[in-house]
């Protein structure tokens, strides 16, 4: 309840929240932030966005989670059926929209479908 009545909640948004993981990850490119400081530097309460998340606490290594779930994705073809490109380009948009809608990293779930697509 306290995130719904935060006094700055026009700033707590979830459009905001990548353009502040991205600022985190340039503080440490290559190696990234440890989850630590990430969780201690959380400006914004939907700080969910999976890939920028990824890439602030891994550096660069954590733009991997993202290429996996690309490459696993496209590697199937039972998953895009779909003959044409723009409409398998729609289905890996979607699924990439999903993932980063919320935070997936401490899910389980979804690192094992990630690996069994790979």
């Amino acid at each position: 309840m306290s995130k719904l009545i935060g006094s700055n909640l026009m700033e707590q948004s979830r459009l905001s929240a990548p353009f502040h993981n991205f600022e985190m990850f340039l503080k440490s490119p290559f190696f990234g932030n440890s989850i630590e400081v990430v969780f201690d530097n959380i400006d914004f309460v939907a700080d969910t966005s999976t890939s920028s998340f990824a890439l602030s606490v891994f550096g660069i290594f954590g733009v991997q989670y993202t290429l996996f779930w690309i490459y696993g994705l496209t590697k199937k073809s039972e998953i895009l059926i779909a003959d044409s490109i723009p409409v398998k380009f729609m289905i890996l948009l979607v699924f990439l929209i999903i993932l980063n809608k919320e935070p997936h990293l401490g899910i389980l779930f979804s690192w094992c479908i990630m690996f069994y697509l790979v």
